[in-house]
C-alpha cells in the first residue's frame, strides 16, 4: 500500500477526510492539491454565515494550514488562485463572523498578510531572496572559528554553520562554546547540540563542498539536481548522515516516500541521537498519516532536546488535531 495520498483529490469525502488530506499535501508541498482541498473546505464552511464552535475550530485549522500555500514558488497559478479565494472569504459574511472570534480573527489576519505576498512570490521574489541573500550568507569563516567570543555567540555561529551545511565549523564553534565556560548553560546547550545535531565522524572538505552544492539545489527546489549530487555523495561518503537525511527530504518532494523512509532508517540505526533523522521520520509519519507513530516520534525528539525549533510545525499540527477533536493523545 502506498504511503502517499492520492495524486488527484477525490470527490465526495467528508470534511474530516479533506482536512487530513490537506495536512498530508501540506507536508509534501503539493500546492494544486492543497488548493483543491482548501477550496472544498472553504465552500463547505461558507454555506451558512453562522458557524458552530466546531466550525470555527475547523476554520482555524484550515486557515493556518493555508499559510503554507503562499510560500511555494512553483505552481504559481494554484498559489494565486488560493490567495484570491482567501481574500474573497475574508470579505464575505463568513469573514465577518470570523472577526468575532479571537482565534479565527487572528488566523484570518495572518493569512491576509501572507496572501499579499503571493504575487511577489509568483514573480520570482523568493528565488531572488534565496539567490541574493540566503546563499551569500554562507560567507562565515569556514576554515577557522575566531577566538574571544562569548559562549552564546559560538552557539549562534554553530546554528548558522549547520543551517548552511558546514558540519566541522559547527563542531568547532560548539567546542569553543564549551571551552569558554564549561559549567555555563550555554556549554550544556553546546553539548546537547554536539550529541544531537552533528555527524558522528568528521566530514571532509570534499564532502562538505558537495553537500553545500546539493543544499543550494534543494533550497532552489531543483530536486533532481540535488538528488543526483546526493546519490553520488552517499556512495562516496556512506557515513555522512546529513547527506542521507537531505536525500530523504528530497525524496519526499519527489514523491518517493519509501525511499525517504529507507534513508531515514539508515541514519537512525547508525546515529539514533541525530535529530535530523527523527524529524525526517516525523515528516514521513504525517505524509503516511501515522499519527500514533508521529506522537511517539515527537516525544523522542523532545527527550533528545526539548528546545528543538523544528518541532514547531509538528506541535502545531498535533494541537490542531487535538483541538478539533481529530485525535486523542495517548494516555488521555
Amino acid at each position: 500500500m502506498s504511503m502517499l495520498p492520492p495524486k488527484e483529490v477525490p470527490s465526495g469525502l467528508s470534511d474530516l477526510e479533506y482536512q487530513i488530506l490537506l495536512f498530508r499535501y501540506q507536508f509534501l508541498v503539493w500546492p494544486r492539491q492543497m488548493a483543491t482541498c482548501s477550496k472544498i473546505l472553504m465552500k463547505h464552511e461558507a454555506v451558512g454565515q453562522e458557524m458552530t464552535e466546531e466550525g470555527r475550530k475547523r476554520m482555524a485549522v484550515l486557515m493556518t494550514a493555508l499559510e503554507a500555500t503562499f510560500f511555494v514558488n512553483d505552481a504559481y497559478n494554484a498559489v494565486q488562485d488560493t490567495a484570491s479565494e482567501v481574500v474573497k472569504l475574508a470579505a464575505s459574511g463568513v469573514g465577518d463572523v470570523m472577526d468575532k472570534n479571537p482565534l479565527t480573527a487572528r488566523a484570518k489576519k495572518n493569512v491576509l498578510l501572507v496572501a499579499g505576498m503571493a504575487k511577489l512570490m509568483a514573480d520570482g521574489a523568493l528565488h531572488k531572496v534565496v539567490s541574493d541573500v540566503v546563499l551569500p550568507s554562507v560567507g562565515l569563516p569556514v576554515d577557522h572559528v575566531p577566538p574571544g567570543r562569548t559562549a552564546e555567540h559560538y552557539l549562534d555561529m554553530a546554528r548558522r554553520y549547520e543551517q548552511f551545511g558546514f558540519a566541522e565549523p559547527a563542531r568547532m564553534a560548539l567546542e569553543r562554546a564549551i571551552e569558554v565556560d564549561p559549567k555555563a548553560l550555554a556549554a550544556s546547550k553546546a553539548r546537547t547540540r554536539l550529541k544531537t545535531r552533528l555527524p558522528l565522524n568528521a566530514v571532509s572538505e570534499e564532502a562538505t563542498r558537495e553537500y553545500v552544492q546539493a543544499l543550494k539545489s534543494y533550497i532552489m527546489k531543483d530536486y533532481e539536481s540535488a538528488r543526483q549530487i546526493l546519490e553520488i555523495l552517499i556512495r562516496n561518503h556512506p557515513d555522512f548522515e546529513w547527506a542521507h537525511v537531505l536525500l530523504g527530504k528530497t525524496s519526499i518532494f519527489l514523491s518517493e516516500i519509501e525511499r525517504a523512509q529507507d534513508l531515514a532508517m539508515i541514519v537512525y540505526r547508525a546515529n539514533p541521537n541525530l535529530i535530523k533523522a527523527h524529524l525526517l521520520l516525523a515528516s514521513i509519519d504525517v505524509v503516511a498519516w501515522r499519527i500514533n507513530l508521529l506522537e511517539e516520534r515527537l516525544d523522542k525528539i523532545r527527550a533528545l532536546d526539548p528546545q528543538t525549533p523544528e518541532l514547531a510545525p509538528f506541535d502545531s499540527l498535533m494541537q490542531h488535531l487535538i483541538g478539533a477533536g481529530m485525535y486523542t493523545p495517548k494516555g488521555d
